[in-house]
């Protein structure tokens, strides 16, 4: 069993990344797995509720306020999922989801905005889901429930 665990670290370690190898090594541990969440939004209360909320169902999330080195945030903390405002004080969400897609075009997005007109706006397209935030963040979860199902079905494909 565990060359078997080996084989399949080595091959999959350049298709999954280090953020795969070190889910399957928790999997062979016998470790619960819950997916790390980035959530990317300028209001405290909004990141301190989503974080509540998602961290209640199991998520280990961690929050930024700014798109400030969200690339290199990204790269140190190895999320899962992504869930990004649109309207941040200090950048368009939109043209990070496109820094995202550039240097990270397999890591999944959810762009969560209180916008409902950028749904189909052209650069808004290359996201995974799109939701309009609300109190109730039953399809804010239901998106990333169905975001990390897809992207671990791709992984045991590999």
């Amino acid at each position: 069993m565990a060359r078997l665990a080996i084989t399949v670290i080595k091959k999959s370690a350049f298709s999954v990344g280090l953020s795969g190898i070190r889910t399957f090594a928790r999997c062979v541990q016998g470790e619960d797995i819950m997916a790390r969440i980035l959530l990317v939004d300028d209001e405290e209360h909004i990141r301190r509720y989503y974080t509540d909320e998602l961290s209640d169902e199991g998520y280990e999330v961690s929050t930024l306020a700014t798109g400030h080195n969200l690339l290199n945030e990204i790269d140190l903390l190895q999320p899962e999922v992504v869930v990004l405002d649109i309207r941040l004080a200090d950048y368009d969400g939109l043209e990070l989801l496109q820094e995202i897609r550039n240097r990270h075009h397999e890591l999944p997005v959810i762009l969560c905005t209180v916008y409902d007109t950028y749904r189909y706006d052209q650069k808004a397209i290359s996201a995974d889901y799109y939701v309009v935030k609300s109190s109730d963040l039953s399809e804010l979860k239901m998106a990333i429930q169905k975001t990390i199902e897809a992207n671990n079905a791709v992984r045991l494909m590999i």
